[in-house]
């Protein structure tokens, strides 16, 4: 995909003195999940195919930048990631040939044709975001689209008695700056003011970025793609403050990655980073896991497929103590992420960890994030709050 051009500032978007978009800020215990939004899998939307000969499109039929009819007196395109993979893309908003404003974040195609666009951002310049994009307003940034293919036709719209025909489009790339996901993959580093960043970009856009300070270590998972010469990021986990959506200008320059936030203006230098870490095989990990946790606790860890996950708690001493949850899973690199904010027995406060005792009362927490080593039949994964060793448990 396309992204950030050299180091202008979001390159066609001639930014005023601030760039307009949504600064919400999301806390963990808001909402530490966003699910894998590449996932295709079965539908339980709304959207009915017309019954007159159309059929529900994939993402084989689906261009990578798609012409939209105008919305606002704005004309609109789409770009969607080429490799399928990050499940991010860009709506994008011109005034004549002028990028006015550009919206992003990740969506999924469900079996029935129905897209659902999640985690919106956008910026551009000030009163144009005003109208197209206020905080916490999607009007302009829909939050599902039908695609069907009919006679040969692609058409695409809110719903099936709106659907129009879209067409093709192209994006002319400056020639300088990024313009693709692959990219920036590997492993980079900037310390600010104290402060350590670890990057790393997979080539499967998924991403984690590590923040280190004297006090805290923050962990973010999610998927990175470059559309429309904007390095886009969108979180999926997080253990800490975080924007769902960001964008960056990016260049390469003598080895370094540069990276400039519109909403600041400032220009950080990421240096390389070693090789990025051998990554986790999600096939190896499905299935029952057990552990003990001192001689106080028992856990069970089942990864399903699709991303489910169980787990179950009990005492060995009395007053014996029964505790079980569901929630998700995910892998990026070497790194695995628990989720059970979601959860049933859960209340999903952010804080990381899954249980803590007190007196006789399970305390939840949501999530864990942490890198894992998968050693045939031994799994290590932990935190304070959960056992460091794991065993399969083979049926």
């Amino acid at each position: 995909m396309k992204n950030y051009s050299g180091l202008a500032m979001l390159a066609g978007l001639s930014c005023l003195v601030a760039c307009g978009g949504n600064d919400k800020v999301v806390s963990p215990g808001d909402s530490s999940s966003a699910g894998s939004s590449s996932s295709g899998a079965g539908s339980s939307s709304s959207f009915v195919v017309p019954d007159d000969g159309s059929r529900a499109a994939t993402m084989a039929d689906i261009p990578t930048v798609v012409q939209f009819p105008d919305e606002a007196g704005y004309s609109v395109k789409y770009v969607f990631d080429d490799s399928l993979s990050s499940g991010v893309y860009s709506k994008l908003f011109y005034k004549g040939t002028t990028l006015a404003v550009h919206a992003a974040g990740t969506y999924s195609l469900a079996s029935n044709g129905q897209m659902t666009l999640e985690k919106g951002d956008c910026m551009g310049q000030v009163l144009d975001t005003k109208i197209l994009c206020p905080e916490n307003d999607l009007t302009y940034h829909p939050q599902a689209l039908g695609f069907v293919v009919k006679d040969d036709t692609l058409m695409a719209g809110p719903s099936a008695e709106a659907l129009v025909a879209v067409t093709a489009a192209t994006w002319v790339s400056p020639p300088v700056g990024l313009h693709k996901g692959s990219d920036v993959v590997g492993a980079w580093q900037k310390i600010v003011m104290g402060k350590t960043v670890n990057y790393e970009f997979y080539p499967n856009m998924r991403y984690v970025t590590v923040t280190q300070t004297s006090a805290d270590t923050i962990i973010e998972t999610g998927v990175f793609d470059i559309q429309a010469d904007r390095l886009l990021l969108s979180v999926n986990f997080s253990n800490g403050d975080y924007y769902p959506a960001s964008f960056f200008s990016a260049a390469k320059v003598t080895g370094n990655l540069l990276v400039t936030s519109p909403r600041t203006g400032v220009t950080e230098t990421l240096i390389p980073n070693g090789d990025l870490p051998a990554s986790l095989d999600v096939a190896s990990l499905l299935g029952l896991w057990e552990a003990d946790k001192g001689t106080s606790h028992k856990f069970q860890l089942n990864f399903l497929a699709e991303g489910l996950l169980t787990m179950n708690a009990w005492g060995v001493a009395p007053p014996e103590m029964a505790y079980s949850d569901e929630g998700v899973y995910d892998v990026i690199g070497p790194w695995l992420v628990l989720d059970f904010n979601a959860g049933a027995g859960c209340n999903g406060n952010g804080t990381l960890g899954i249980m803590n005792v007190t007196g006789t009362q399970p305390l939840c927490y949501g999530l864990i994030l942490n890198t894992a080593d998968l050693q045939s039949d031994t799994l290590n994964f932990s935190n304070e709050f959960i056992p460091t060793q794991w065993t399969r448990v083979v049926p």
